[in-house]
C-alpha cells in the first residue's frame, strides 16, 4: 500500500507517461537479458544484479524438456522465476500500447504521417523484443492470457461507435502488429511450445500443485479464521503429510521418488500453494478472502461507473483517451487476479507485491 501511494505521488509530479516510459525501458533491458539467457543456456553472471544461478542442470530451476529428452532453462531475466517474468512483460506490452495510443489518439491531425511511422517503427521494436522474451519464459498462463486478454481488449476498444476512422486506424495497427509478432513467434518455436503446452495429470508441475492446494486445504479447515500465519505457509509443512507419503498413496512408490527427486533433502519442494487466494486464505484466515473479494468488486464497481458516465455522442477525443486508459488499467488488474489463481508471486514475493501496488 506504501508503494501504491508512492507511486501515485510520482505519477502526479512527474506524469504518468514518464513513470511508464522508465518501467518500459527497464523491461526492455531486462527482455534482452532473458533472451540471451534462453540462447546461452546458463545466467549471465550478473550477481550484482540479482541474477539467479541458471543452469539446465542445476535443481530447482525451471525448464521445458525438448526432443531427445534433454532440458533447456527458461528466460528468467533478472527475477527468481519465469512466471513473473512473464506478468511483468506482459503488463509493459499492455502499457507500450497504451503509451502508441496515447500519442496518436488524443490529437490525430497533429501527427504526421512521418511521426505516425516513426512511433510505429518504436513501438513494433519494443513490442517484438518485449514479447520475444514472453515466449521465452514458456509460462503457460502468461501465453494464454495474453492471446485470451488482448482479443477481448480489442473488441471493446475498437468496436466503439465513436471512433473517427483515424484514430481506429491506429488501433487495429497497433493490436494487429502485436498478434502478427507473437504468432510469428509462436510459429518460430512451435515445437518446444507443443511439449510444454501439452499438459498431462503426470506432469510435475500439475501433481505438486494438487499436493499444495491439498495442503492449503488442510490449514484452511484447521485454522479458518486466522490461518497459520502470513508468511507461515512453508513453515507450517510439519503439521501436514510429506510429499514423499502423499504421493506414495496416489503412486506407486518407484514413480513416486522419481517424481519428487531431491527435492525434499534440496528443500526445493515445500513452496506455497499456487494459488494467492487459497495462499491468502491460509495465512490469513477465511475472513480475509472475503475482505478482498469485497475490495475487488468494488474496485470494477468504480470503473464500470466511470464508463457509463459520459455518453458516446458527448466524448471528446482527450475523454475518448481516457475510456482507453481506462480499459488498460482494468485489463491489467484482471490479468494480475487471473494469474493469482495459478501462482502465488503477488503475496509471496517483493517484486509481485510491487507489481500489485503498481496496477
Amino acid at each position: 500500500f506504501l508503494f501504491a501511494w508512492y507511486i501515485k505521488r510520482i505519477a502526479r509530479a512527474e506524469g504518468i507517461g514518464t513513470m511508464f516510459g522508465f518501467f518500459l525501458s527497464g523491461m526492455v533491458v531486462q527482455a534482452v537479458i532473458g533472451i540471451l539467457q534462453f540462447f546461452v543456456q546458463h545466467d549471465l553472471g550478473l550477481r550484482l544484479l540479482k541474477e539467479s544461478e541458471l543452469g539446465p542442470v542445476l535443481a530447482g530451476v525451471a525448464k521445458i524438456s525438448v526432443h531427445g529428452g534433454s532440458a533447456m532453462i527458461r528466460a528468467y531475466g533478472l527475477f527468481p522465476h519465469p512466471n513473473i517474468f512473464a506478468f511483468f512483460l506482459m503488463a509493459a506490452l499492455f502499457l507500450l500500447l497504451y503509451l502508441f495510443l496515447e500519442k496518436n489518439i488524443v490529437e490525430p491531425r497533429s501527427n504526421s504521417n512521418a511521426l505516425w511511422q516513426k512511433r510505429t517503427v518504436l513501438f513494433s521494436v519494443g513490442a517484438g523484443i518485449l514479447m520475444f522474451a514472453l515466449v521465452l519464459t514458456f509460462s503457460r498462463v502468461a501465453l494464454v492470457a495474453y492471446v485470451v486478454f488482448l482479443s477481448i481488449f480489442f473488441v471493446i476498444v475498437a468496436s466503439r461507435a465513436h471512433l473517427k476512422r483515424i484514430q481506429q486506424r491506429n488501433i487495429v495497427c497497433a493490436i494487429a502488429l502485436l498478434f502478427v509478432c507473437f504468432f510469428l513467434l509462436i510459429l518460430l518455436f512451435r515445437h518446444e511450445l507443443s511439449d510444454r503446452l501439452d499438459v498431462l495429470f503426470d506432469d510435475q508441475s500439475v501433481q505438486l500443485r494438487s499436493y499444495y492446494s491439498t495442503v492449503a486445504e488442510g490449514y484452511i479447515a484447521a485454522h479458518p479464521l486466522f490461518g497459520v500465519g502470513i508468511g507461515h505457509f512453508v513453515a507450517s509443512y510439519g503439521e501436514t503429510e510429506s510429499p514423499l507419503a502423499y504421493f506414495s498413496r496416489t503412486l506407486s512408490a518407484e514413480n513416486a521418488k522419481s517424481l519428487i527427486g531431491d527435492g525434499m533433502s534440496a528443500g526445493w519442494i515445500y513452496q506455497p500453494v499456487h494459488n494467492v487466494y487459497l495462499l491468502i486464505a491460509s495465512e490469513a484466515g477465511v475472513p480475509s478472502v472475503g475482505i478482498l473479494f469485497a475490495a475487488i468488486v468494488s474496485a470494477i464497481g468504480v470503473f464500470i461507473k466511470k464508463r457509463h458516465s459520459v455518453s458516446d455522442t458527448e466524448m471528446t477525443e482527450r475523454e475518448i483517451f481516457y475510456y482507453i486508459a481506462r480499459t488498460t488499467a482494468l485489463f491489467l488488474f484482471l490479468l494480475l487476479l487471473f494469474h493469482g489463481l495459478f501462482d502465488h508471486f503477488f503475496w509471496t514475493s517483493q517484486q509481485g507485491r510491487m507489481m500489485a501496488g503498481f496496477i
